[in-house]
């Protein structure tokens, strides 16, 4: 008798084990010892208006950078979303999550950013969720610029989510001084094609900026473009 429990208390375990293995499926919860998927981008473009415009203050190199340095941009151009108003200069504040040079070859070379806290108008600093979708090179330091790209002078003014965006004619000479694209799609390095951007492929689904140079190097008044909410394909980037 005491033999067959002995045998029968390993099956039993792997019965419960397996129990709860089709309960977090079915419930479509994450295990404790795995690591929740990052969100899957889509590529649609975004009108640049409809996008937090966040200017870095000073130069960031990944060769001179560690992983938890904290820092902070200003915003550009003012946005309205549901439950916080960003005005112009506001601050939001991150941290870098990776940092490397290149070290064997060019191609490595690694920075990885996030920004998890906020200044909305009238609201003391608040925790939240950013996705940096897009990096604009100051326009006194632009390497390469997208040919037959739409186009928007630097403006202020205000945009509130769901303004119509004005119609802008294609430039295929390149953008003039001061100019920026009119729209943005998740991955792109506006003046500089030796750097690539993925938004989620840092530590902990921050944004991964890589470089074929000795270091990823940000200009000061380098700007990130952030979103409140990743673009995701399953909801076709709306």
């Amino acid at each position: 008798m005491h033999s067959s429990a002995r045998l029968l208390r390993p099956c039993v375990g792997i019965f419960f084990a397996a129990l709860v293995s089709l309960s977090i499926q079915l419930h479509g919860q994450t295990p404790a010892n795995e690591t929740p998927a990052c969100p899957v981008l889509s590529s649609d473009s975004i009108p640049l208006n409809q996008t937090i415009q966040l200017k870095l203050m000073g130069v960031f190199d990944s060769a001179h950078l560690k992983p938890g340095k904290k820092f902070y941009g200003h915003v550009v151009n003012s946005i309205v979303y549901p439950g916080c108003t960003l005005d112009a200069d506001a601050v939001i504040y991150g941290q870098v999550t990776a940092a490397s040079p290149s070290k064997l070859s060019p191609g490595n070379a690694e920075l990885g950013l996030e920004f998890d806290r906020v200044e909305c108008t009238g609201q003391s600093a608040k925790p939240m969720k950013l996705f940096v979708i897009a990096v604009l090179m100051p326009s006194n330091k632009r390497k390469d610029e997208p040919h037959g790209a739409d186009s928007t002078e630097i403006s202020g003014g205000g945009r509130k989510i769901g303004d119509a965006t004005a119609s802008m004619g294609g430039n295929d000479e390149g953008m003039s001084s001061g100019s920026k694209p009119a729209s943005v799609h998740p991955g792109l390095v506006y003046g500089d094609d030796s750097m690539k951007i993925d938004p989620v492929g840092g530590p902990g689904c921050s944004a991964k900026i890589t470089s074929t140079a000795r270091s990823v190097r940000l200009e000061t008044e380098s700007e990130l473009i952030l979103t409140m909410a990743a673009p995701s394909a399953a909801n076709g980037g709306h």
